[in-house]
């Protein structure tokens, strides 16, 4: 066992290890294991220590370096295959497997992925992982890749993962399940830019349009659990207030002349009384008489709630942001603060 492990428990491994793989394999897992064992895991999950990156990893590595060696995956009454598991998992566990291989090959878009990044980033994240596993993850890049990859290892490790590439027996699909796990959360998904994160400018965007208060303590929530992608989300989203900041004047023409008038009637009702600077801004860069008619209109309308003018200014930064993403409109960057 590696000494990165030797705090926890066979249970608490088996925990790190089933928490870790996706719900189509997990399952199965867990059904072979049956309701005793698991009721183990789930206490073991209860007692469990914060449980370090290095220990996950580790966790993986122990893992896939058992199943390695099966040709098959796991068949009841061979022994030897139990014998390997029974190490990685222990004894209490492993009595409860019985039948067929229970794990599905992974998705291949995940090695896809992994084969088209920058040999020196593959190159530095195989380098830390055991010669097995190093060997495995090898094994599922491009064959033209492989020998860049290894020319950028140590010598020792590159060497360690040739002989490993050598031998003859196929990865079981457990094992390059458990490694697609890895490939995917410690290097694929720390390699996406937050700023061009499809999910980030989502959320960004869905932010601009909802209530300031429900706004500023999603952003909140956000910062205490990811400094780093709140930081991206507050950079993508648009608040009315700021449109000043971030709207050019041939801009805010463009937004008169394609939204429709009632969602600008209604949007600028409901930012003269949150915010009249905003709502002086934008009727101060349209042809006077437009926005004396704008003004006109505004003053005819009856009393909004507040639901009504969260639900009014939402709709005019929607409107903004659609014509951004069309590239009618120009929307500038906030300045970084002093």
């Amino acid at each position: 066992m590696s000494t990165v492990l030797s705090r926890l428990t066979p249970e608490q491994r088996a925990a790190v290890v089933l928490v870790s793989l996706k719900p189509e394999q997990a399952k199965p897992l867990a059904e072979q294991l049956g309701l005793p064992a698991m009721r183990r895991i789930r206490g073991a999950l209860q007692d469990m220590p914060f449980v370090s990156q290095e220990e996950v990893l580790a966790a993986f590595a122990e893992f896939i370096t058992q199943l390695m060696t099966w040709r098959t995956g796991l068949r009841g009454g061979e022994r030897e295959s139990l014998d390997l598991l029974t190490k990685a998992l222990g004894e209490t566990l492993v009595e409860k497997i019985r039948g067929p291989n229970v794990f599905v090959e992974p998705p291949s878009d995940v090695w896809a992925e992994f084969g088209q990044l920058d040999p020196e980033v593959v190159a530095e994240y195989v380098d830390k992982q055991h010669g097995s596993v190093a060997a495995l993850m090898l094994n599922r890049l491009p064959v033209d890749r492989i020998p860049v990859v290894l020319g950028l290892m140590s010598p020792e490790n590159a060497v360690e993962a040739i002989a490993q590439l050598s031998r003859p027996n196929d990865p079981a699909p457990a094992a390059a399940a458990v490694a697609e796990r890895m490939i995917k959360t410690q290097l694929l998904d720390g390699a996406i830019d937050p700023a061009s994160d499809p999910k980030i400018i989502m959320i960004g965007e869905t932010l601009g349009t909802l209530p300031r208060d429900l706004r500023d303590a999603a952003l909140t929530r956000l910062e205490q659990q990811d400094e780093i992608r709140a930081a991206a989300i507050r950079a993508t989203l648009l608040r009315i207030e700021d449109l000043p900041l971030r709207l050019p004047t041939k801009s805010v023409q463009a937004v008169f002349r394609e939204v429709g008038r009632d969602i600008l009637i209604n949007g600028l009702a409901a930012i003269e009384s949150a915010a009249p600077e905003v709502s002086a801004f934008l009727l101060g860069n349209i042809a006077q008489r437009m926005a004396d008619q704008f003004r006109e209109d505004i003053e005819a309308l009856p009393e909004m709630d507040e639901g009504t003018k969260d639900r009014a200014i939402g709709g005019l930064v929607r409107e903004i942001l659609g014509l951004s993403r069309r590239g009618t409109v120009t929307l500038l960057p906030m300045p970084e603060e002093e």
